[in-house]
């Protein structure tokens, strides 16, 4: 098949939705398809980086704005590169771009949404179906597709919500490299870190919103190193200056590292020296003893892909209970669940799977056991059979 996979941002910006175009690429080529993936812009200097697939970076048109570029430049590819299907990472912009303009060249159009262009949690202002405007590109975008997939119970229930029928929505999962979370780190990661060796290593991911509960997590820890000191933690993501001035003020503050946004290994990285080679998050998650998503909202998560990369390393999942969490940890079998919004609930579960080692390497076995049929090629192929489906409908939505 000839795929397009269209996207408004990619590596190396880090995020789950680029992680995910990535990994569905990569499967794509390696099973034989012709694949592309199509529409970020950014920086020229992210043109540097060389994939096994081509990645099209859009030009972002000066005076046009960023919707009416990728609509010129959505028009252009129609007219010159044909594909079998396009894959649309979002609903809004790229599957309602797609949708704008299925007229030239008709193509079947799959969307995907990753969260926040579906799902809308009013009182913290997040979600795009907020502004009226979106809210109609939206449901548009959806209505003119050829199917819709959903990744978690709380996607499945914003796309009902909005008027997509039951047999148009497809689940298909995240998916996690399998091998890049089991393979040994070469270094120690607490020596990299600067933790002692007694270190109970504590570990979270994403970037920085009210929706991820960061603030809870550190009145956890608060709690926790009153009573056990070789607890520590480090959170992993974008923006967390704006929780640095609450950890300094606090008894945290030697306890708890941010270390911003990591790289991802991939090809075409021209920083080729052995420090910059080290998967740091790998070896994070490997020797974490727990991994925490403190998520404070139903639709704040969809199936975070950074979970299943924790559940891939061994780490014992202690998280909120939440669509996307529930969706895949079973309390006391492979994680914990425990309330949004509750800093004590949270230290004492971390108290707990301290206590009972042998309950939270149970668990954490569980939980890689649980991820086990996750692997990105097994999820590829979800999709391919789903694109073969599309193609081989009499007619599409156009």
């Amino acid at each position: 098949m000839k795929i397009i996979l269209l996207v408004n941002s990619y590596l190396p910006r880090i995020g789950g939705r680029e992680l995910v175009v990535h990994q569905l690429a990569q499967q794509y080529k390696n099973k034989g398809h012709e694949v592309c993936v199509m529409g970020p812009s950014g920086p020229w200097k992210y043109r540097q980086y060389k994939f096994d697939y081509p990645v099209i970076r859009w030009p972002q048109i000066p005076l046009l704005g960023d919707e009416r570029s990728k609509t010129l430049m959505m028009n252009v590819t129609r007219l010159f590169k044909g594909a079998d299907i396009i894959h649309a990472h979002s609903t809004f912009p790229m599957g309602y771009i797609a949708e704008q303009t299925n007229w030239i060249r008709p193509m079947p159009v799959v969307i995907t949404p990753h969260g926040e262009d579906i799902n809308v949690i009013p009182e913290i202002g997040f979600g795009q179906r907020l502004d009226p405007e979106q809210d109609r590109k939206i449901r548009s975008a959806l209505q003119h597709s050829a199917k819709v997939t959903s990744i978690s119970d709380t996607i499945t229930e914003s796309l009902t919500t909005v008027g997509v029928a039951d047999d148009k929505i497809v689940y298909i999962p995240n998916g996690v490299d399998l091998q890049r979370f089991s393979t040994a780190p070469q270094f120690d990661i607490l020596e990299h870190l600067g933790f002692p060796p007694d270190t109970f290593l504590l570990a979270s991911i994403g970037n920085y919103h009210p929706r991820k509960g960061h603030e809870v997590l550190v009145d956890a820890m608060a709690e926790l190193i009153d009573k056990d000191p070789t607890f520590r933690l480090v959170i992993i993501g974008a923006k967390s200056d704006a929780l640095c001035a609450k950890v300094e003020a606090s008894t945290v503050r030697d306890h708890v590292r941010f270390l911003g946004s990591l790289r991802v290994p991939m090809p075409g990285d021209a920083r080729t020296t052995s420090e910059q080679k080290q998967d740091v998050l790998a070896a994070i998650l490997q020797k974490a003893k727990a991994y925490i998503s403190s998520s404070m909202n139903e639709g704040a998560e969809g199936l975070s892909l950074a979970l299943l990369e924790a559940m891939a390393a061994g780490a014992c999942p202690v998280v909120t209970r939440i669509s996307g969490n529930r969706d895949i940890i079973e309390q006391d079998r492979n994680g914990v669940l425990v309330e949004p919004g509750d800093p004590s609930a949270l230290a004492d579960a971390l108290l707990q799977i301290k206590t009972n080692p042998d309950h939270r390497q149970r668990m954490a076995c569980a939980a890689r056991e649980a991820v086990s049929t996750y692997g990105w090629s097994a999820i590829a192929d979800q999709y391919l059979e789903l694109y073969r489906a599309v193609i081989a409908q009499p007619s599409n939505p156009s």
